[in-house]
């Protein structure tokens, strides 16, 4: 099992937040329901439900079909997704600082 970012962590540890860093990770490439399912940790039933919810509020937008596989992407222009992608942006600057400082070793003199 993988680590908890510090993005799920502040958004409550939900299947929405765990889908919402997936996207923002990905942002400005295209994505299918299966790749959230698959890096997400979070099942089928609930990406479906979640991703609707998404395209209703205007989080994504249609990019392309390839066959019957329909791409979308994180609509960066939402106000919302923007204030999400700098609450991650945030976050990932903390986890950064954290990792920085567990990793510094003291070196005797």
């Amino acid at each position: 099992m993988m680590e908890t970012s510090i993005f799920v962590k502040t958004m409550g540890n939900s299947s929405m937040a765990r889908v919402v860093k997936y996207l923002i990770t990905c942002r400005g490439l295209p994505v299918h329901q299966s790749d959230v399912i698959r890096n997400s940790n979070v099942s089928k039933v609930t990406v479906i439900r979640i991703w609707d919810e998404m395209i209703k509020r205007g989080f994504l937008d249609y990019d392309r079909a390839i066959g019957r596989a329909k791409l979308y992407r994180l609509n960066t222009e939402n106000p919302a997704v923007k204030k999400l992608i700098e609450l991650y942006n945030i976050c990932l600057k903390q986890e950064v600082e954290e990792g920085l400082k567990e990793s510094m070793v003291e070196i005797p003199v």
